[in-house]
């Protein structure tokens, strides 16, 4: 069971990128986290990373139900009340040509990007505490509030979860939980690498380049840090954004206004 000793904060996909340094700022705010991540060594790197901090980590695929139930089994079971709940894991991608893999793509990211987001609010919120300081955020995408070329299925479920984050806020209003979503733009993270790589092949440029290409279209004249997610995620938990609740706040660099 839960005592005083600081709020619980649950942190998925905290393996790397914008879920570690989420985790990272939480641990040096006095949070104990209970940590997810699909890959085992990642965890792994960030649990001895944050030493007591950490009081749980599981490595497990959201996609699986039978593997999640029995996380959020456990969670339960373990604690009579949870302060915070930060649901980052997430897929992104190109669509395939191929129409088949293309669905499959689509059914692939709407299921770890907004299903599970959705089960776990679910299957949580009986715990999360009711007082005023129960606390969820969804890290979404910019890509959810307008369209790219070529990544329909990642538009469609980072658009799926801020829907996802608009009603819940409001089904929890009653219970004075907040639930709000962050929707970064070009972040330094693996992802992002993996985007410039695509752009990169497609253009006949390097990595590299495409990089500087899309940095110099942006109003700062580069791309977000996880860090700066992970700052925006905390104050969303804190005391003082009690009153903020079914939003879906951008950082972008600037490159979209809304």
């Amino acid at each position: 069971m839960t005592d005083d000793r600081g709020p619980i904060a649950i942190v998925t996909g905290a393996g790397r990128g914008i879920g570690r340094a989420i985790a990272e700022h939480l641990a040096a705010d006095g949070c104990r986290l209970e940590l997810a991540n699909l890959d085992q060594g990642e965890l792994d790197e960030v649990v001895t990373a944050l030493g007591p901090a950490v009081i749980g980590a599981r490595a497990f695929d959201l996609r699986d139900r039978a593997a999640t139930d029995a996380w959020l089994a456990e969670l339960g079971a373990r604690h009579a009340r949870i302060d915070q709940l930060v649901l980052n894991a997430g897929v992104g991608g190109p669509d395939p040509v191929d129409d088949d893999l293309a669905l499959a793509h689509l059914r692939e990211l709407c299921a770890v990007d907004a299903l599970a987001p959705f089960r776990i609010v679910r299957g949580l919120a009986p715990v999360i505490r009711s007082d005023g300081l129960g606390r969820i955020v969804v890290v979404a995408s910019v890509l959810g509030k307008m369209g790219v070329a070529g990544f329909a299925a990642y538009c469609a479920a980072k658009a799926a979860a801020i829907g996802l984050v608009r009603a819940l806020a409001l089904d929890l209003a009653p219970r004075r939980i907040t639930v709000n979503a962050v929707c970064p733009g070009w972040t330094d993270t693996a992802m992002a690498e993996q985007g410039f790589a695509a752009l990169a092949a497609s253009q006949g440029r390097t990595p590299a380049e495409a990089r500087r290409q899309v940095e110099k279209g942006l109003p700062l004249g580069r791309i977000v840090r996880p860090e700066e997610v992970a700052s925006l995620v905390a104050w969303l938990l804190s005391e003082g954004a009690g009153a903020m609740t079914g939003q879906a706040l951008t950082m972008s660099a600037g490159d979209l206004q809304k």
